[in-house]
């Protein structure tokens, strides 16, 4: 990948959460990346292109691969944080503000001078879109 185009590397991060994400997410960075070739002069090519393309499906390859493996999308995250009531604080924010999104958390020790905090976070929307195809649902868009 080209590795020092942020563009590719914000979409490559975030594509398994393409439903979840306002459209103009995805629609900003390819337009960034647009200008940012533009301004430097630079050609777009077939392997920007593979790179473009490679980006968005394997974020979304993954989360059929963890659909099919758990029935649930969800994202894994690991956190630091200087004292234990502030990651404890942070779980009890998170699943304030995410409502019906599952927030769980897999570990909270110690981890040289910090608490590292563990926690995996389900995408409902893609969890949901999934369960129809596999169920025999045409999708229909």
């Amino acid at each position: 990948m080209h590795r020092r185009l942020r563009q590719l590397y914000d979409i490559a991060v975030r594509a398994a959460d393409t439903v979840e994400l306002p459209g103009d997410f995805f629609t900003g960075r390819i337009l960034r990346l647009a200008l940012f070739l533009d301004e430097t002069g630079r050609k777009v090519d077939a392997d920007l292109e593979r790179d473009l393309g490679h980006a968005f499906l394997q974020g979304l390859m993954e989360s059929v691969r963890r659909f099919k493996q758990d029935r649930h999308v969800f994202h894994g995250f690991r956190c630091r944080f200087r004292e234990r009531k502030n990651a404890e604080d942070f779980m009890i924010h998170l699943g304030a503000i995410l409502g019906h999104t599952h927030v769980a958390q897999r570990r909270l020790e110690r981890e040289k001078g910090y608490w590292v905090l563990e926690l995996e976070k389900e995408v409902p929307k893609l969890t949901g879109l999934l369960h129809q195809p596999f169920r025999g649902v045409v999708l229909v868009d």
